[in-house]
């Protein structure tokens, strides 16, 4: 008796091979494993020194989520003519109306604070000093401008 495999072969070789479904499956994963999630941050700021002819700005970002914060940028403008003297903890690309303030590298951890800052010269300001602050890794919807006392101390936070 003679078989006919032919039919047997056909049926197996019309059946589809889930690699490509698993390849889009995988992209999907890795896509939704790279994406930015929203920020749980809270960030203020405070100058606690300002003096004649220059001012001391220290900048807190604290991370109320349970995930570390990576890549993180914040957005300061300031009165024109203002300029960076000194900074610490990140990477300041600064003109004579702002910055722009880059992690550098540094993680801000679950649950933990981070602190950055400056010291800026006024260059001859006379007016008090406006400073507002923004950035993608704060929940808050927009920039805050401290209030400026005459005890020479200006506090900002976003709530």
């Amino acid at each position: 008796m003679i078989f006919n495999n032919l039919p047997r072969f056909s049926t197996f070789t019309r059946s589809k091979s889930a690699a490509p479904a698993m390849a889009k499956f995988a992209a999907c994963i890795s896509l939704i494993a790279s994406a930015p999630f929203a920020q749980a941050a809270q960030c203020s700021f405070n100058i606690p020194d300002n003096w004649n002819n220059g001012f001391k700005t220290e900048i807190v970002i604290e991370n109320d989520s349970e995930q570390s914060i990576n890549d993180w940028s914040l957005e300061l403008t300031w009165n024109q003519g203002i300029s960076l003297q000194n900074s610490w903890n990140g990477n300041f690309d600064c003109n004579d109306t702002g910055c722009t303030i880059t992690s550098q590298g540094n993680t801000v951890h679950a649950n933990q604070s981070f602190g950055l800052g400056f010291v800026a010269n006024k260059n001859g300001l006379s007016e008090d000093v406006a400073i507002t602050l923004s950035g993608d890794v704060c929940s808050n919807s927009g920039p805050t401008t401290p209030r400026m006392r005459s005890q020479k101390r200006a506090y900002g936070r976003w709530t």
